[in-house]
This record gives C-alpha cells, structure tokens and sequence, in this order.
C-alpha cells in the first residue's frame, strides 16, 4: 500500500536550509519531513514532550529528544551539503578551462559529495540505533560517548527481521564503497579534462592495479554515478523514514517505551491537533 505525505495543507514547513532543497527533498525523502513532524523536533527543551501522564520531563530525557532532533537535521543537512558538492563538482569539471588546480578542485568536491552523503548516512543509522534498538543516544557506556555506525545499524535491524530497513541500508553501505576507498583506503584510478570525469569500471574497494593499462578502465561517468548513488540513497533513506514515522510505527514504539508522548493539542493545519498521519 503506497502513502505519501501531504505536503499541501501546510505544516511541514523548515529553516532556511531546509527549505532551499526542499523541492529534493519532498521528492526523494518526504518521509525525513513527517519523522521531523511527527517528533516535533526541537533544538532545545520542549514543553511539548512529556510524559504520558503529563508531567515534564527531566533534563536528561529533554536532552535524549534534543540529541535525536539533532540527528535528525544532522541527516538532512548531509544530504544537502552532498547535492550542494556535487553541484559544484559539475561546475569544475565543465569550466572552459581545466588547469591542475582546477582538477584538485574537482576531486576534492568529488570526495566531498560521498563524505557528506556518508555523514548523512551515519546520522540515519544512530537513529535508527536509538529508535528501533531504544539504545540511549550518547552510547552506552557512561561517561563515554559513542556513534552507532552503520554495521551497528544493519545488525541489529538484521538480527530482528526487521528486513524492510536492513535491506535500505545495505544498499547505502554498497553504494559508499567509493568514499571508503576515498577516506580510508587509496585512489581510485580516474581522468579528468574540460566537461569529461571517468572512473575505473572495474573498481571494487581495496582494489589495487598493478598495470594501469591493462587493469584499468576509464568509461564511468563520475558525476551521473555520483548523482545516481545520491538519489537512491535519498530514496532508500525515505523507505527507513517511513518505517520510523507511520502511526504505529518504530518512532511510537519509542516514545511509548519510554514512557513519554508527544503534544499536538496546538498543531494547526494539516494536523488539527492530532499526531501527523501522510
């Protein structure tokens, strides 16, 4: 059964940020916007978090929904910065004139289109660590603060069944293998001149050629790959988010837990003072 958020009744409205790629966003990840909704994310304390029976919450449980906000945005604002990067990667690389410097700059945006994507990413995957695994969101160790990476993530959604986010982030994972190889491992062979950027084909993480010639094969289009990877990890992203935010979903399993609720006797339109629903 398909859902789709209503974006047409107002409500679902953002930061200057968040409205500037918000034409992508509502697009490929409308659901990233009804978690945001649905929490009624907050950048500090909020009297509308509290506890079921209407009492407030303590600093520290304010801070547990804080943090999460925080994650939040955190993968929003990934997202916008890889479109941003990635926008300016296509700028260099079409430029009338290609001199060395200009090739760094490419690279260097190239690089930065996959971290920013990968911070994202990561962000997502600490979310779905602390609603679906209810894991505290500064780790689990006191006095110790932890990231809940992406393995962390994909196991403890996997280890549940929970297939229908486990298979998202798989996808997410394979598609970063090139900003692995670019931030953690060494170079992936490519060529760069005036409106063309090719990577090797036959790239697989790790991969080291020993006769260039022989073991490389420059006929990818970086840029259409990169926007390609952009745009299903959005997607898949979306997929995760729903899963989080539907009534009944990962996200009220989460605040129920915890013994909390959240307050939308103010919410106007689309809401009418009632959780958000698509």
């Amino acid at each position: 059964m398909s859902v789709n958020v209503d974006f047409s009744k107002g409500g679902y409205q953002g930061d200057i940020i968040e409205e500037t790629f918000k034409q992508f966003t509502v697009k490929s990840m409308p659901f990233w916007w009804h978690f945001r909704e649905v929490l009624r994310a907050s950048q500090l304390a909020s009297p509308h978090w509290t506890r079921a029976d209407g009492a407030a919450l303590s600093d520290e449980e304010q801070k547990e929904l804080v943090a999460l906000s925080l994650m939040n945005y955190a993968v929003y604002t990934g997202i916008a910065e890889s479109l941003a990067f990635l926008e300016q990667l296509q700028f260099e690389v079409f430029r009338t004139t290609c001199d060395p410097w200009r090739i760094f700059d490419a690279r260097r945006h190239w690089k930065a289109t996959y971290s920013s994507l990968y911070s994202s990413f990561n962000a997502l995957c600490n979310i779905v660590c602390i609603v679906v695994g209810l894991k505290p969101p500064l780790g689990e160790k006191r006095g110790k603060v932890w990231n809940y990476s992406p393995s962390t993530a994909y196991h403890l959604v996997n280890g549940k069944g929970i297939n229908i986010i486990a298979e998202p982030l798989k996808r997410v994972t394979e598609r970063l293998e090139i900003r692995n190889q670019l931030d953690h491992y060494w170079l992936i062979w490519h060529g760069i001149e005036q409106g063309k950027f090719f990577i090797d084909s036959k790239f697989t993480k790790g991969y080291v050629p020993l006769d260039i010639r022989a073991d490389v094969s420059l006929d990818v289009d970086a840029i259409e790959l990169a926007r390609e990877h952009l745009i299903k990890s959005a997607e898949d992203f979306n997929v995760i988010y729903r899963e989080l935010s539907v009534a009944g979903g990962f996200l009220d399993q989460y605040v129920s837990a915890r013994g909390w609720m959240v307050d939308y006797s103010d919410y106007g339109e689309p809401h009418n003072a009632q959780r958000p629903k698509p």
